[in-house]
């Protein structure tokens, strides 16, 4: 029997933000509301602040109407805003649960139609304290949708 081998090539690059203050301390701000697609990869989630201030966020996957906590992050001040203090690349902590590519680079699956896994149907962040008035912290992403 022959197995043809074809490959798999990105449906859509979607990039996706949150660039307001995260304000309310108990809110989930969602990031992006998956598409209908087999699964999606996030090969870049970046965190900035202009927070004098180091603060911890915590990211979310929700199932359905449950959010599910997948990681805390600690973003210290003025990160990606400053020579200093670069933006957290939220992939390389070793709290989030992440796959490798064949170049060895991080990336987080979301299984979005449930295939052999959780349905994932949006990923989201809250901030465990409220910024300083008139401060911001800004989530940034790329992601690659796929499809069968």
């Amino acid at each position: 029997m022959a197995v043809a081998n074809s490959p798999l090539y990105p449906e859509n690059v979607n990039t996706f933000g949150l660039y307001g203050g995260l304000e309310l301390t108990n809110a989930a701000y969602t990031l992006v509301e998956l598409a209908s697609v087999n699964w999606s990869d996030i090969i870049s989630l970046k965190a900035t602040s202009t927070d004098t201030v180091d603060r911890v966020i915590q990211l979310f996957a929700r199932n359905a109407t449950t959010d599910y906590l997948l990681a805390t992050f600690s973003v210290p001040a003025n990160s990606g805003n400053s020579t200093s203090v670069p933006a957290v690349n939220l992939l390389t902590s070793s709290q989030l649960p992440v796959n490798y590519d064949s170049n060895g680079s991080r990336f987080l699956r979301l299984n979005v139609l449930g295939v052999s896994a959780p349905t994932v149907s949006s990923l989201s962040v809250s901030s465990t304290t409220a910024p300083t008035a008139g401060k911001v912290i800004a989530i940034t992403s790329l992601m690659l949708d796929y499809r069968f």
